[in-house]
């Protein structure tokens, strides 16, 4: 559940008690009936909020001033209150001229004026500095606190007039901790680091052109990687590059199960890709994200950076293996090789068996096939064959998960059968993706092993 000044905030902002019915109904219809339900409402809320301000913005603005005078409620107030100062203003004048009055007390209305005088350009000046922000065109990050985020839409919406209190010193609002904010104590939310998201992508490119050219990640690339990656952990938006999408990558959510386990609000789905199942523990987890990061920087930029290396090895291990699969077919074509009974044999064996959702035994494992459609590799005696076990936040350790291979790479161990080239490549070519099948310890049916696969 958010925190109740957040809920107050967002029903003041969609609050049309003093707004023209029409409009008043275009900005609430989505949120007013439901914006108790918490968090993901509210997030919800500011997203069209801000869809909606950023429209307004590319039209004529209508200066605060105006909105002001036109709020049925504020329109009275003020006026009464610049009437008040107006009328002081002139009977201080008339003091401070006046002949028969004594020096001070001419002294203190010519103070008092200048005080007056203050005011009403302090008054100018916050009504003036609404319009500016509303000028910003920035592509609010998702790093920003949901707080941030409100203020940041309640301050350039009309209903802003709705929430102003008129002081002495100056104009005021209430903001979403419900605390009273000077009008024109205005800090511009933090943008996304759209750079260092071009950055993250680009790198992959590159990587990966590497990886197909043949060139070694060890020495340039690899320092490449490192010297880019220190660059984007120095800037100050680099929180950005935790809570915001990096194509269709998103770190916070991706890493939510490491932080709040089955309390996450996400699940990995069968193909392997990170699913949100539950939006309000999601949205509510990823604020604490936020608070963990402003107490520990640098622990996340550490783990931020641990990834996205790891991530650019394995994309260049990829490609560097295309290359050498498709440099071992060109070298072979046409030798005129022809293959052996017991090297077509397995040949067909591992056909049969991929084709049929049978288990796979090579020389030294067993391959069975998972949910997702790839392999999770087995001793010959039927043992699990785990990833390396590590640790959690808290130094617990956390058992190692099971080894699998991809379809791409469970077809890349099959080229080392041991086959003239023409015949592995003819392997890669004509076997489809037969997807996610049932676990192939249910299939009765007898099974045919592809014996003694060298490397597997």
């Amino acid at each position: 559940m958010a925190d109740q000044s957040l809920i107050n905030a967002a029903q003041r902002m969609y609050g049309a008690k003093n707004a023209v019915a029409k409009e008043a109904l275009k900005d609430i219809t989505p949120i007013v009936a439901g914006v108790q339900s918490g968090t993901a409402k509210i997030a919800v809320a500011i997203a069209e909020k801000r869809k909606r301000q950023k429209e307004d913005s590319e039209k004529k603005i209508e200066p605060f001033k105006e909105v002001l005078l036109k709020n049925a409620t504020l329109r009275p107030e003020l006026t009464s209150r610049l009437e008040d100062l107006q009328e002081e203003y002139y009977k201080n004048l008339k003091t401070s001229e006046a002949l028969l009055i004594g020096k001070d007390k001419k002294s203190d209305a010519v103070e008092r004026n200048n005080k007056i005088a203050g005011i009403l350009k302090t008054y100018e000046s916050q009504i003036a500095s609404v319009d500016l922000s509303k000028k910003e065109n920035i592509d609010v990050s998702n790093a920003n606190s949901l707080a941030a985020q409100l203020n940041d839409v309640v301050r350039k919406d009309k209903t802003l007039a709705d929430n102003i209190i008129v002081k002495d010193d100056g104009l005021y609002f209430l903001d979403a901790d419900n605390v009273e904010q000077s009008l024109d104590d205005y800090t511009p939310p933090m943008a996304v680091y759209q750079t260092g998201v071009n950055k993250c992508i680009d790198v992959f490119s590159s990587i990966q052109t590497a990886g197909k050219n043949g060139e070694p990640y060890e020495g340039k690339i690899e320092e490449k990687v490192e010297g880019i990656m220190n660059d984007m952990l120095k800037a100050d938006n680099f929180s950005s590059l935790l809570f915001d999408d990096i194509g269709t990558f998103n770190w916070a959510t991706e890493n939510m199960t490491q932080y709040f386990g089955e309390s996450s609000g996400v699940q990995r789905g069968e193909d392997g890709k990170i699913e949100i199942v539950d939006k309000e523990q999601h949205a509510e987890n990823a604020e604490k994200l936020k608070i963990m990061y402003e107490k520990d920087p640098e622990a996340f930029k550490a783990e931020f950076k641990k990834d996205y290396i790891e991530s650019a090895k394995k994309q260049y291990d990829i490609a560097d293996q295309t290359r050498k699969n498709a440099l071992r077919a060109k070298n072979n074509q046409g030798t005129g090789v022809k293959p052996t009974f017991a090297q077509m044999k397995k040949f067909e064996n591992f056909v049969t068996s991929f084709n049929s959702g049978e288990d796979i035994v090579g020389e030294k494992n067993i391959f069975k096939r998972n949910k997702t459609g790839g392999y999770d590799i087995y001793t010959k005696g039927g043992q699990p064959i785990l990833n390396p076990s590590t640790t959690d936040k808290n130094d617990v350790a956390v058992p190692g998960t099971q080894q699998s291979l991809s379809f791409e790479e469970l077809k890349s161990r099959a080229t080392e059968l041991g086959l003239p080239q023409e015949y592995a490549v003819r392997l890669l070519t004509s076997i489809p993706n037969r997807g996610a099948t049932t676990n192939s310890s249910t299939n009765t049916k007898k099974k045919r092993n592809l014996v003694n696969i060298p490397g597997l």
